[in-house]
């Protein structure tokens, strides 16, 4: 699988990014969009927060267990959030407009958690001589 640092700085990237989004969300889009918009907008970094938070979770793994499902975990969560996060985003400020990816990026979030916990169960542990687990 691949160097942790790709996951984990794609997961701080998108971090920062939901970082600088919630403090716009906080302090000016609810002078510019509609509550429905609003709602979209919130949607989206709810799942940008939560393919971040996949992200980082293969960077971690990634440092004890040996399995190629951490590579495609990484995969799908960022490109599961880049299909989701842009269109909901588009769709925030231009309600007409659609990419009609969300549905895709939402299924490849999803199978992202699930390839992560395949490596968890199906992978070869690294095991650190001062462990306490089996």
């Amino acid at each position: 699988s691949e160097h942790p640092k790709i996951p984990w700085a794609g997961g701080a990237f998108l971090l920062f990014l939901a970082a600088g989004l919630s403090a716009w969300r906080a302090h000016g889009l609810q002078e510019i969009l509609s509550v429905e918009s609003l709602a979209r907008f919130d949607s989206a970094l709810e799942q940008q927060i939560t393919g971040a938070v996949g992200l980082l979770c293969c960077g971690i793994l990634g440092t004890q267990v040996n399995s190629n499902w951490i590579a495609w975990g990484t995969g799908l969560f960022g490109l599961g959030t880049a299909l989701f996060c842009g269109d909901v985003y588009l769709r925030a400020f231009q309600p007409h407009a659609a990419l009609h990816s969300a549905p895709l990026g939402g299924l490849f979030l999803i199978m992202g958690w699930g390839a992560v916990a395949w490596s968890a169960l199906a992978g070869k542990w690294s095991r650190h001589p001062d462990s306490n687990w089996g």
